[in-house]
């Protein structure tokens, strides 16, 4: 928290409020979009290293949860498939190509990764639905997340 801070005062400003994740990306929703209180949204965050998913119904979050997977998961399995360092992998990831492989050359193994976190959100919305009462997800909306 005090590394967030002192960013913030480096920057000369005084930091005023400090948020949860899920609480923050809801707001940043909210302030951008509105809340329509007759839809379910799911706000998904993708971030370094843990995905925040937040549902808000009726204007409130109703339902939240962080999952332990973020960006920085990513080049792991380029760098097994074939055989590079993290930079290399980093690199690929961002459309880079790097020792004879390109994004198009790595795009099953991006595909795997990417069913990987289909299936952790599918899960959280079908628990949500599960234990709610609710039996809709109406959205889902994407949100980009900073580095962690």
């Amino acid at each position: 928290m005090d590394d967030f801070k002192n960013v913030v005062t480096q920057a000369g400003r005084i930091p005023s409020l400090v948020d949860v994740d899920v609480f923050a990306l809801q707001n940043c929703y909210e302030v951008n979009y509105g809340l329509d209180p007759g839809r379910v949204v799911a706000l998904v965050n993708l971030g370094a290293s843990v995905m925040n998913v937040n549902i808000v119904a009726q204007g409130q979050t109703v339902f939240w949860r962080d999952i332990t997977f973020g960006g920085n998961q990513l080049p792991t399995p380029c760098r097994s498939a074939y055989s590079l360092n993290f930079e290399q992998a980093e690199s690929l990831k961002k459309g880079e190509p790097v020792a004879g492989q390109t994004a198009q050359s790595i795009q099953p193994v991006l595909t795997g990764v990417s069913e990987d976190v289909a299936a952790e959100l599918q899960k959280t919305i079908d628990f949500f639905q599960a234990t709610s009462g609710s039996d809709r997800v109406d959205s889902i909306m994407p949100v980009a997340g900073a580095r962690r």
